[in-house]
This record gives structure tokens, C-alpha cells and sequence, in this order.
């Protein structure tokens, strides 16, 4: 296959572009060569060793380029993420003793709040008499303010919920076979409620591919179907 030009494709050591947004003239060229020679084999058959050994090199081309290339990003990236850690950290201080204090002050609001008696309905909403001047409570907050309740929940028992969703997953398997009254409320007592649903619970791609290459050929999951792939490196 045609041989392209190394000084263009060839990452120079000590080159450090600067990144400012936009492509690097130099780095845009060299992959533009490497991706034009790549199309050149579209339909390309290897014949002879020397053609292989051509077309690895290439391969490792690709791959020195493309390392190259992440690791020019990776260094303009890394002040920035150090300044994004700084500025949180900056954040937090100044935010988290406000939320502190607005947690104080709810409490003791939201306290006296609960002391205060409802004014009872006059007496003249029952009767149909012409109503009397009532003054209204004097107000407890500050205009515009209101008690908004928010609700929120926070898993204790992990291989609880993961029961309770498994156990309501095999109640409601249509395709499953008859289980016994014993089974069903076995079963119903992990989950006495239909709330146990999938979306409780995500899948670790982490986790799972860790597991993979730990295991390799042995990896045996229900629901997880293993692959395998074999690729090329270079290692220079």
C-alpha cells in the first residue's frame, strides 16, 4: 500500500500546540493524511507479507497519532479541571454554612409554625348572618414566603431492595411457570408492595466489564452476554 508521508504523520516529540478552541493546523493535517491513506484500503486484500508489515506500520501510525492526540488534550484539559476543583471547593465554602444556617432557621420557623392554633370557621358561615369585620392572623412570615415539602428517600438496605425488586420481578413474570401459594407468599413477603420496580436499580458496565477480564472465557452471568475482541497494538 502507498507509503505516506512520515513527516507530516509522524507526531515530533516536543510539539505541545497550543489549544485555544479551535484545530490544530498540524494535527488536523496529520490526520487527514493517515485517514486518506486508510480510505486507499477499503477494498483492499492483503497478497503478500510485505504488504502486511506495510499496513501494521500504518496501524501503528493510527494509534501513535491518536495517543498523541489525547495526551495534547489531556494537558490543556488538566488546568482546567484543576481550576473547576478550585472553584468548587471555594463554592462549598461559602455555600455549604448558608445551607446550614437556612436549615437552622427553617427548623425554629417551621416549629412555631406548628404552635399556631387555625382560626375557626365564624360562626355566621353556618348561619347565613351578615358576616362581622374578622381581622386575619397576623401574618408569621415574610410576604412571598410559603412551606413547600419535599420528599426524598435514601437506600439503608441494599440487598433488601435488590430482594424486594427481584421478588416482584418473579410475581409479575407472565412467562414464568405456576408457582405454589407457599412460593407467592414467600416471595410477597420481599415485596408487599408493587413499588419494587426495574428502574430502582442500574446495571455497573464498570463492574461488569472488570468482572470480564478477570473471569475472561469463564465469565458466566445470567443476563450478561460475554464478547471477546482482538485487536492490534502498538507497543513501540
Amino acid at each position: 500500500m502507498p507509503q505516506s508521508n512520515p513527516v507530516l504523520v509522524d507526531p515530533p516529540v516536543n510539539l505541545a500546540p497550543t489549544i485555544n478552541l479551535r484545530h490544530d493546523p498540524y494535527l488536523t493535517r496529520s490526520v487527514t493524511v493517515l485517514i486518506k491513506e486508510v480510505a486507499e484500503t477499503e477494498d483492499y486484500t492483503l497478497t503478500t507479507v510485505a504488504d502486511s508489515v506495510s499496513m501494521s506500520g500504518t496501524l501503528a501510525r493510527l494509534q501513535q497519532l491518536r495517543r498523541f492526540i489525547a495526551g495534547v488534550y489531556s494537558d490543556a484539559k488538566r488546568p482546567l479541571a484543576q481550576a473547576k476543583k478550585t472553584m468548587d471547593v471555594q463554592q462549598r465554602a461559602l455555600i455549604d454554612p448558608l445551607k446550614a444556617a437556612e436549615a437552622r432557621l427553617t427548623t425554629i420557623l417551621l416549629a412555631f409554625e406548628a404552635t399556631q392554633v387555625p382560626v375557626p370557621a365564624p360562626e355566621w358561615e353556618e348561619s347565613g348572618a351578615i358576616p362581622e369585620a374578622v381581622d386575619p392572623p397576623a401574618p408569621t412570615l415574610v410576604n412571598g414566603m410559603g412551606p413547600r415539602t419535599n420528599y426524598r428517600a435514601d437506600v439503608t438496605d441494599l440487598k433488601a431492595l435488590i430482594l424486594s425488586v427481584a421478588a416482584q420481578l418473579m410475581l409479575t413474570d407472565t412467562d414464568a411457570a405456576p408457582m405454589t401459594k407457599v412460593t407467592h407468599r414467600w416471595l410477597s413477603a420481599y415485596c408487599p408492595t408493587p413499588q419494587a420496580t426495574m428502574n430502582l436499580l442500574r446495571e455497573n458496565p464498570t463492574a461488569v466489564n472488570a468482572l470480564a477480564r478477570a473471569l475472561k472465557e469463564d465469565l458466566s452471568l445470567p443476563g450478561v452476554q460475554p464478547t471477546r475482541s482482538t485487536i492490534l497494538v502498538d507497543r513501540g
